[in-house]
């Protein structure tokens, strides 16, 4: 190795620092990873049961880190805390079974991360639909998130809506259905983007490359 190469390619990685340092220091916030249930305050959740009526209902903000929708005669939801760890839960308080839950963030700082790839700016691990967790009935049958984020930093990944099924008859007066998901909130730095490994790494191995072409031609 000639004194030429060591110092073409000291000089070209030292460039790769100072680029990835002055492009870590700001970026545009998009998204935040960690959102709490309060986060949702502002979107609204319509319940539709087995005879065809439905009723709407707001989601507010109810202790700190908690969402809550309370609707006497109809229904109860809430979550509290992070989105992604924590159990989601709808009470069915009619005499009319549940057949449909939407959810429409619109009015909220929040979004649906489907957890598909690539991920929007800092919204890192996502979760596709409602996942269940309580044993035995309501039996969700089928979720999925729906209207794609507008913003044109969405990758495909964030959503202003969700959609969960459950099975004909399953979900009746008195019964609690719970499940994890996944909402981002919008507007929240969460610090700077750091290059992905790969890029840094293919970054160093063209100047390795560049160093090399270079010693030969002297």
């Amino acid at each position: 190795m000639t004194l030429n190469f060591i110092r073409t390619f000291a000089s070209f990685a030292f460039a790769v620092v100072i680029a990835m340092t002055v492009s870590t220091t700001s970026h545009a916030t998009i998204v935040g990873a960690q959102a709490f249930g309060d986060a949702l305050a502002g979107a609204t959740i319509k319940v539709t049961y087995g005879g065809g009526g439905s009723h709407t209902e707001a989601i507010s903000a109810g202790a700190p880190g908690q969402g809550v929708a309370s609707a006497p005669g109809f229904f109860d939801f809430s979550v509290s805390g992070d989105t992604f760890l924590s159990d989601w839960s709808l009470t069915n308080l009619n005499d009319d079974f549940i057949l449909l839950v939407e959810f429409d963030l619109t009015g909220s700082d929040s979004l649906f991360d489907d957890g598909s790839l690539p991920s929007t700016l800092n919204g890192y691990a996502g979760r596709f639909g409602a996942v269940q967790t309580n044993a035995g009935a309501p039996t969700i049958n089928n979720s999925f998130e729906q209207n794609p984020w507008t913003d044109a930093m969405n990758l495909g990944d964030e959503f202003v809506a969700e959609t969960i099924e459950y099975l004909s008859q399953d979900f009746r007066r008195g019964l609690t259905s719970t499940w994890r998901d996944d909402t981002d909130i919008i507007g929240v730095d969460t610090g700077p983007e750091l290059p992905e490994p790969t890029t840094a790494a293919l970054l160093v191995l063209a100047g390795l490359g560049l160093s090399v072409v270079s010693n030969r031609r002297r």
